[in-house]
């Protein structure tokens, strides 16, 4: 018997692009749920190799408020290389969520510029897209066609 584990996706369009990031999030159903303690987040492992427990966490930039869940840069000043090092990862960790954002406005070109519609028809745009993405990137058959690797030169 197969065990297959359930999870929330969460997308949060509804807010116009002069509201900052930590604005959106504090206000979303995902910080209320991360809050709560409602989303069936496994807990902490031991990571291979190491002795010490390490939660899942969210990547987040300086617009977020410190939580147990949720790791941000430390401040740029007087920083040690430990912290140095610590930023510059958690950057490329944040580069991997900007990826999504491009994979997406690549496949489904109403994104490339502003959307003449009602806040309320760009969410249901944006969550239809997620879902459709996410759904043609559930296998390798349907993903080698829908995200061909590009051609090296």
């Amino acid at each position: 018997m197969q065990h297959f584990q359930t999870f929330q996706m969460h997308i949060v369009a509804s807010s116009y692009g002069r509201t900052s990031d930590g604005g959106v999030y504090n206000s979303s159903l995902l910080a209320q749920c991360l809050e709560a303690n409602t989303l069936n987040i496994p807990p902490a492992n031991v990571i291979q190799s190491t002795n010490e427990l390490y939660p899942y966490v969210i990547v987040a930039d300086d617009a977020f408020a410190l939580k147990p869940y949720l790791l941000k840069p430390y401040a740029l000043r007087n920083q040690t290389a430990d912290k140095r090092t610590f930023n510059y990862r958690l950057s490329r960790a944040g580069q991997t969520v900007e990826n999504a954002f491009g994979q997406l406005s690549q496949r489904f070109r109403v994104f490339g510029r502003p959307i003449p519609l009602s806040p309320d028809k760009v969410n249901i745009i944006v969550n239809i897209s997620c879902c459709l993405h996410n759904f043609l990137l559930r296998d390798n058959v349907s993903t080698a066609m829908y995200m061909p690797e590009p051609c090296q030169a």
